[in-house]
């Protein structure tokens, strides 16, 4: 196996790179997963100076860069040759191209950084409550290129598909557009994971959806951001009625939303009996996220 993909041409090599990670993640992908594990691979991609076109591909279509390699004839018309001159410049700029990459990927880096502090600066005021226009207005300060590593964490551990479905002070339909927005334009990932949420527990973004009690953004996150539903996650969540209190578990998705409704039924019973009323409109619409869930459990079910 280890042979195939040495000796594999640089463009059917970034081909099986696209299938594995998002825009932008590919470089990171390739040394931190795979060169680590496999030293042939990472002497025929990083030290051999005669495989420069899957750089060169990377840094064009990912980064901006060069538009496309070329390999010693005009692509576009076959039968016309190519100069010296032009050989030899385009050679330099494939050779230059990882470093290019690695300076490309810092830049983008702090891009991210700046929209995910433009974000927190909307979502954290009242007065300005998250809207598709202040999300794209975030992503559009953070640098003049529209670009951004849409997966990359904040410094508190969220991503931007996290950070919207998590939102306060606004409407289920306008986060709804704003998940769109990052899933559709931006390439989102709803299956990456939150990281130093303690107390609470780590989870993607579906699992925020639930606790929100937001059945259109959950269906769109399974139906068409392709969310993972198998996933496990352990922890602790809070309740959707008293966020003071929680309770603790390992869940997928749906076990969540059963276990949802079932403390939040117990805390109903409890507030009865003191005399409260709880209004049954988010229980209603927790049903219809557990039906969504169990629909999908039982087509999974079938299928295999």
């Amino acid at each position: 196996t280890t042979r195939l993909f040495v000796d594999l041409p640089d463009d059917l090599f970034y081909c099986i790179l696209c299938f594995v990670a998002c825009p932008t993640d590919r470089a990171p992908f390739l040394y931190q997963s795979i060169f680590p594990t496999c030293k042939k691979i990472y002497h025929s991609l990083h030290q051999n100076e005669k495989r420069t076109n899957l750089w060169a591909l990377m840094l064009g279509l990912e980064y901006g860069g060069i538009s496309s390699p070329i390999r010693g004839s005009n692509e576009g018309s076959p039968n016309r040759r190519i100069s010296k001159r032009q050989r030899i410049f385009s050679l330099r700029d494939r050779l230059n191209a990882r470093k290019e990459i690695q300076t490309a990927h810092d830049i983008l880096c702090d891009r991210t950084d700046d929209a995910h502090e433009s974000l927190a600066k909307i979502l954290e005021s009242p007065k300005t409550p998250l809207s598709l226009a202040r999300l794209r207005r975030a992503f559009s300060d953070a640098s003049k290129a529209p670009q951004v590593r849409v997966n990359r964490r904040s410094q508190w551990g969220r991503t931007f598909l996290v950070e919207c479905c998590a939102a306060n002070y606004v409407a289920e339909a306008v986060i709804l557009r704003c998940v769109r927005e990052l899933v559709e334009r931006h390439s989102a990932d709803p299956n990456v994971m939150t990281c130093g949420e303690n107390p609470d527990a780590d989870r993607t973004p579906i699992f925020f959806a639930i606790a929100r009690v937001m059945p259109s953004v959950v269906k769109y996150l399974i139906a068409e951001a392709k969310a993972c539903v198998k996933i496990s996650v352990t922890g602790r969540f809070r309740l959707v009625s008293d966020p003071k209190k929680s309770f603790h578990g390992t869940f997928t998705p749906a076990q969540f939303a059963r276990q949802l409704k079932k403390v939040e039924l117990h805390q109903k019973e409890a507030k009865l009996s003191c005399g409260e009323k709880l209004h049954p409109y988010y229980l209603n619409r927790l049903d219809v996220i557990i039906r969504l869930l169990s629909d999908v459990e039982s087509k999974e079910k079938n299928n295999n």
